[in-house]
């Protein structure tokens, strides 16, 4: 039994680079739910992908109807799950304007899918699953969760980490796939990586608590009123907390340094197992988690078929991914100070090393993209 998360388990926070988040821009709210007024009230905080949450420029957002039956229902539902499962979405606008936006807007599809990711996640406790910090509705007294002695042995297997956070609130992920063993990753088993992939999101989302945290407006004090007219005994200066920004979503970089077409084809049909285990998990219940996938040092071959293979995803998702046969500095710069960039592209090299799996960095190092 684990008495504390290990190190294998830590992952960074430190702020990499980026643009500081945007300005607060207020629209027009009175007629709003609560949860549509906190969307409404920091959708220009949020980068251009938060955009097919809004409507016309009078600052109406998703329906008040869709947010507001589907927040109803599920309150009168399950009520404590529903706090919880806000709680781990970054409060509930958040929550529903990624829950509708993957369901095209549509109520029941909307109420469906966060029902189910209720399921799911109080079936599963995945929130306990995370070595961190949790917000309240989520916290228990007691021993880590038993389940991360799996991710400890899985994780040194996983050619990923988190390497720190944008200015503006964005988790990014760092991916060497030349280190990925698929043999040695299957081996675990379908049930093992399947908790581990948990974690993986768990922490993800984690971490796009921080960001959102870290981002999160600061409360502003009220003006002095005169005795007698509201704000106590003082006469006001209470602080008002300002409405809860949406939770910003993550940065995946895939870097295939080293990794020849061959193998790449090799390495995709020998994950199909594990990739059923992501598309049955990470996009049903963690829908809209990705701000923008980079591709760098890609085979040429790799960049023809991408054109071919995106021309049939939603536009929406073909936005937000980049292929490029280059080394992913220039479509880093938004994200990642220059000086800091080596530090992302040696996480994984640490993490390994920290693991004693060394030798995976040593007979993988060197090189570019290749044929």
């Amino acid at each position: 039994m684990l008495s504390a998360a290990p190190d294998v388990l830590k992952v960074s926070t430190e702020v990499v680079g980026g643009q500081p988040p945007a300005s607060l821009t207020p629209v027009p709210t009175a007629q709003l739910s609560s949860a549509s007024r906190s969307l409404a009230s920091n959708v220009d905080a949020i980068d251009e992908l938060y955009a097919d949450c809004t409507a016309a420029a009078d600052g109406a957002i998703v329906e008040e109807s869709l947010l507001g039956k589907v927040s109803a229902a599920m309150r009168a539902a399950a009520p404590d799950g529903w706090e919880r499962l806000c709680a781990s979405y970054g409060g509930e606008a958040s929550l529903l304007a990624r829950f509708a936006t993957a369901s095209e807007r549509d109520h029941e599809t909307t109420l469906s899918r966060v029902r189910a990711t209720l399921e799911f996640r109080e079936r599963e406790r995945v929130h306990a699953l995370v070595g961190r910090a949790l917000p309240e509705a989520l916290q228990a007294d007691g021993p880590p969760d038993p389940r991360l002695e799996v991710v400890c042995k899985v994780r040194p297997f996983w050619a990923g980490t988190f390497c720190g956070l944008t200015r503006d609130g964005s988790p990014i992920q760092y991916h060497r796939v030349a280190y990925l063993d698929n043999e040695l990753l299957l081996a675990f088993g379908d049930e093992q990586l399947r908790t581990f992939y948990m974690w993986w999101m768990e922490t993800g989302l984690s971490l796009q608590r921080d960001g959102q945290q870290r981002t999160q407006p600061q409360p502003q004090p009220q003006p002095q009123q005169p005795s007698g007219e509201g704000g106590g005994e003082d006469g006001g200066g209470a602080q008002q907390t300002p409405p809860q920004g949406l939770m910003p979503k993550c940065i995946e970089v895939y870097d295939l340094q080293g990794v020849s077409s061959l193998r790449l084809a090799r390495s995709a049909l020998g994950l199909r197992s594990f990739a059923r285990v992501i598309s049955e998990i990470g996009s049903v219940h963690y829908p809209e988690n990705l701000r923008k996938a980079l591709v760098i040092n890609a085979p040429r071959v790799v960049s023809l078929i991408a054109s071919v293979v995106f021309s049939v995803l939603h536009e929406r998702t073909r936005n937000k991914i980049v292929v490029t046969s280059g080394d992913g500095r220039a479509e880093l710069a938004p994200f990642v100070d220059a000086e800091k960039v080596d530090g992302v592209f040696g996480s994984v090299d640490a993490m390994l090393r920290a693991a004693g799996r060394g030798e995976v960095v040593a007979a993988n190092s060197g090189g570019g993209p290749a044929e």
